[in-house]
Order: structure tokens, then sequence, then C-alpha cells
């Protein structure tokens, strides 16, 4: 693993330390959990990306920092900054030091997709860091497979996320691995046969957790 690629990760995995508590997601699709998820050959994005120019390194971050998401998204950028300032602390890659740019989703998928598309497109960002529910995460990591800059995402756990391209990426579990988890534990753990299942059918999270259980 190249250290740009270690770099992502150990952002990514800040952001999920600290947004590990978020159970909900009001935007299509769960928003805790780690792993890769996805099935099949993944397209191969027809951008080119963006390159590092000068000494800064410039990494986007997309999180909601307002509406019903705030708590989660203002702990995902918590987690994003203490890992890039452990980063630069240490020297950064060859000198170069990470600067975040980071961008409000409103806790809304459209507003995510005009915040990833400036980053993109006008900050030059490398990557993209973000977003925590799978319902943003997903126009803004189709503006990322279109222009070829990486994205990671700290919670997204639909399953489906990542199969958009090749530059997708996440640092949690998929609802599918979570639901059978959960049923295994009850299983063979606690030993129960007989089990009731509370559903929130509004959220999908929620249903697609329900469903694999």
């Amino acid at each position: 693993m190249s250290r740009t690629n270690r770099l992502l990760a150990l952002i990514g995995a800040g952001a999920l330390l600290l947004s590990w508590g978020c159970k909900n997601d009001v935007a299509n699709g769960g928003t805790s959990g780690g792993g890769p998820g996805g099935s099949g050959v993944r397209p191969e994005s027809p951008g080119e990306g963006n390159r590092v120019e000068g000494d800064v390194i410039k990494i986007g971050v997309i999180a909601a920092l307002n509406g019903d998401q705030k708590p989660w998204g203002e702990d995902s950028v918590k987690g994003v900054q203490m890992a890039v300032d452990e980063f630069n602390a240490a020297g950064g890659l060859d000198g170069k030091k990470v600067q975040l740019i980071i961008e409000d989703t409103a806790s809304r998928p459209e507003v995510g997709k005009t915040a990833t598309e400036k980053l993109v497109t006008e900050d030059k960002v490398v990557a993209v860091i973000g977003e925590i529910a799978s319902g943003t995460t997903q126009p803004a990591a189709q503006v990322c497979f279109q222009y070829g800059v990486p994205i990671i995402s700290p919670g997204s756990t639909r399953v489906d996320i990542t199969n958009i391209g090749d530059n997708v990426f996440r640092v949690c579990f998929t609802d599918n691995f979570q639901g059978a988890a959960m049923a295994k534990f009850a299983y063979e753990d606690l030993g129960l046969r007989r089990i009731a299942i509370l559903t929130d059918k509004k959220q999908p999270y929620s249903t697609g957790l329900s469903d694999v259980f």
C-alpha cells in the first residue's frame, strides 16, 4: 500500500472512530460499520483525477454540519482533522502537508453532490473523504467516479456504494454483514431461537438490517 493510500485509510478510519455511534440515516442507507462490501468487477473511472501541486496535498471533506445528521457529521470532521494533524506533525508525505477543504452537505444528497463538484473541479482536491450517510455518499461518489478522484466513506454501509467505481472506497462494515453478524451472535452465543425484531420501516438502514437478520 502506498503512503498516499495509507493516508486516506488513516483519515477515513479516524472519521469512523468518532462517528461510530451513528445508527440512523434518513437519507437512504446506513451510517455505521466497516468492510469493503459490493460484488463483481467495478467499473473503471474514465477520469484522470487531480494532481498534487506545490507543497500542499489538498483533500476534500464532505460532512453534514447542519441538518438531521449534524452530530455525526461534526464527529467525522473531528476524526479527519485529528488524523491529518497527526500525519502533518509526523512530517507529512515527502515533506508535503495535508490541507483539508471542508464542505457542508446540510444532510441533503443534492447539496453533497454540489459540494463534491466544487471540491473536485474548483478546489482540485486529490481525494474526497465522506460522507457518513449512504444516500449522500452515492451522488458524491458518482461525481468522483466521473473525474477519477478517489473517495472514501467512513460510514456508508449500503452494499452497492462501492460498486459505483474502482475509485470508491469505505472503511466500514456493510448492512448485510452487520445483519448476519447479529443473527449469528444471537443464535450461537446467546442461544436464542425465537426473536422479535423492531424495525423502523422509514429507515432503509433499519429495514436492511432486519431483512438480512
